[in-house]
């Protein structure tokens, strides 16, 4: 049963989730950028969870398929490799995406964000296979400590909930036996990195 309850938390933490969970706070907490027209809150999810969700879903079910085949092996073998690299480019679209308005200069920084983390997550691979799950949950947290920083609004309760759950993610992935302990601190620091440097580098 805990087995269980563990795997079903594991999945409502995953990576492709987390950029969406960003775009909800910001869109439902009484910051600025509440004040957008449904119309726009409604596009704003909607793109986030395409390139973040949408698409790497559709590409790693298409890689497992083709992979399936005994002549295309290969893919299978190289499947994380291909993963990141397509998740990389579905950030980058989604940057490019946001770039068109200065009013949406925050949730650009996300994307950037994105694909800075799933660049070192692949460049990690060569060394050390990092946790993703916690690469997405460092660059969570880090954005959350910016936005209290520059009053955007007081985030606290969003900060301390996000941190709580950076530390049971780990600890789930600790029982499950899926990450070592090394593989989560790496991902943490290159979802911390990958934010700083798109806040105050981009």
């Amino acid at each position: 049963m805990l087995t269980k309850i563990a795997k079903i938390f594991s999945v409502a933490t995953h990576p492709y989730l987390t950029p969406i969970y960003l775009v909800l706070i910001l869109l439902v907490t009484d910051s600025v950028f509440s004040l957008f027209p449904a119309s726009v809150k409604l596009y704003l999810v909607w793109v986030m969870a395409l390139y973040s969700l949408v698409l790497p879903v559709i590409t790693r079910w298409a890689l497992h398929f083709i992979g399936s085949n005994e002549r295309y092996r290969i893919v299978e073998r190289y499947a994380e490799i291909t993963s990141l690299l397509a998740s990389a480019c579905c950030y980058m679209l989604c940057a490019i995406t946001f770039m068109r308005s200065p009013a949406l200069e925050m949730f650009h920084k996300v994307a950037l964000a994105g694909f800075i983390a799933t660049f070192l997550l692949l460049i990690s691979l060569k060394w050390q296979r990092a946790s993703a799950h916690l690469a997405a949950l460092g660059a969570l947290t880090t954005f959350l400590i910016f936005l209290n920083i520059i009053g955007v609004e007081s985030l606290m309760k969003y900060l301390l909930a996000t941190i709580l759950l950076s530390g049971c993610t780990a600890t789930t992935h600790l029982y499950l036996g899926k990450e070592s302990p090394l593989q989560l601190a790496v991902g943490y620091a290159i979802g911390i990195t990958s934010c700083v440097v798109a806040m105050l580098l981009l």
